[in-house]
């Protein structure tokens, strides 16, 4: 198997898994386990363009660099919101927050391609 299909595999199991949560947290876990259908579409319908759109994002300076490092662990290396969460020690809303405004910018980005 490749680097790249292996990649891929964690990266998306690593996007869909569902963690242990208490019961009070349980329906916001399920909300973000998956990515969002418009992005998993955006992932789906054309790689090379998406990729374009997310290197003109990256390079554009529109992301704060909060907003860009919680994408590039979210989108590049597979983690996910409450991996990041724990990882930088805040709640996982605020990189829900984070990862969805950088979404918001990356659409514009793959509507101009």
């Amino acid at each position: 198997m490749s680097d790249e299909i292996y990649h891929q595999q964690v990266t998306h199991e690593n996007r869909t898994s569902r963690l242990d949560v208490s019961i009070n947290g349980l329906e916001e876990t399920e909300q973000l386990a998956a990515p969002p259908l418009d992005l998993d579409l955006i992932h789906k319908s054309d790689t090379t363009k998406a990729k374009e759109a997310t290197k003109r994002l990256l390079d554009s300076g529109e992301l704060t660099e909060i907003q860009r490092r919680r994408f590039l662990l979210h989108f590049v290396e597979g983690l996910s919101y409450r991996q990041i969460a724990h990882r930088e020690e805040v709640h996982f809303t605020s990189v829900h927050e984070s990862i969805e405004a950088a979404a918001a910018k990356l659409q514009k980005f793959f509507k101009k391609i």
